[in-house]
């Protein structure tokens, strides 16, 4: 199974893969809409494999993304073009996710980590807090 990404007039391109002439940036472009999507990783790789045309964005779906930042990502490209004074962006977001990914919740201490690897390695295991705080609760830190 394979699928486009239709419009009014035409077929745009091919999802997480290839996107069509007409739906480029051009100097006569005044309004854009950010899309962030996820597909199934699967289909992809079968599609790209089968029509021949793979792309950085194909592989990406390939290898699979994280689901959960989907939302954040978008997000963040429209602040970035606005800082940029690329563009004025629009209040709101519509999230058509029919099941949103809840994140993994993982929990161990330091001395759960040294047990498993067989070495511990003083103030590395706490440094992970330190390096992803934003994955990482102020429980799971300890």
């Amino acid at each position: 199974m394979s699928s486009s990404l239709p419009t009014a007039r035409s077929p745009q391109g091919l999802p997480a893969s290839w996107a069509g002439l007409d739906s480029e940036v051009t100097d006569q472009t005044t309004t854009v809409v950010l899309e962030a999507a996820s597909f199934h990783g699967p289909t992809i790789r079968r599609t790209a494999r089968r029509i021949g045309l793979r792309s950085e964005a194909s592989g990406r779906f390939e290898r699979g993304v994280d689901e959960t930042e989907t939302i954040r990502a978008v997000t963040r490209a429209a602040q970035l073009l606005a800082e940029m004074d690329a563009c004025t962006v629009a209040e709101g977001t519509i999230d058509v996710n029919p099941a949103p990914r809840v994140p993994t919740v993982l929990t161990f201490s330091a001395r759960a980590v040294a047990e498993r690897i067989g070495a511990n390695i003083p103030g590395r295991v706490d440094g992970i807090g330190t390096a992803l705080p934003r994955f990482l609760s102020s429980r799971s830190r300890g």
